[in-house]
């Protein structure tokens, strides 16, 4: 007798495995390309390569990129039965940016408010050291996803 196993995907992260990539995202008077020259030059002196990519957003896109993983961050679980979230995503992110919103100068709650996101180019390819820099310097939240 052969058995079938249905798994519920809730998304595309339960399907990824083994991967280990980090993002941050912060609100910076400084450019992105200032910011990516900064971190490529502190990496490249310490020996190494800083192993990322630095772009613009906002903290809605930003939210809408990651928000299985914030949702986790939060406490916040998928019904089981349903593998859908009992409560709007829309109050979730009310939720997230009243939360974090000492990482966002001003302490924004604006959907459309520019943010700098810091990326990971592939698994664990941002030093440790410079995981802590990012997040102690430029005053970041750090999701790890993975």
């Amino acid at each position: 007798m052969k058995e079938i196993f249905l798994v519920n995907v809730h998304s595309f992260s339960d399907v990824i495995t083994n991967s280990s990539t980090d993002i941050f995202a912060c609100k910076s008077e400084k450019s992105v390309d200032a910011i990516r020259i900064l971190l490529n030059e502190i990496a490249s002196a310490a020996g190494g390569s800083a192993g990322l990519t630095v772009e613009e957003s906002t903290l809605k896109s930003f939210f809408n990129r990651i928000s299985d993983y914030i949702c986790y961050d939060l406490g916040i679980r998928p019904n089981e039965k349903t593998w859908k979230f009992d409560v709007s995503l829309d109050d979730i992110f009310k939720v997230w940016v009243e939360k974090k919103s000492k990482y966002f100068f001003g302490g924004s709650t604006d959907p459309d408010t520019k943010i700098v996101v810091i990326c990971g180019t592939d698994d664990n390819s941002i030093p440790y050291w410079l995981q802590e820099y990012i997040e102690d310097k430029l005053n970041a939240v750090r999701y790890h996803l993975g």
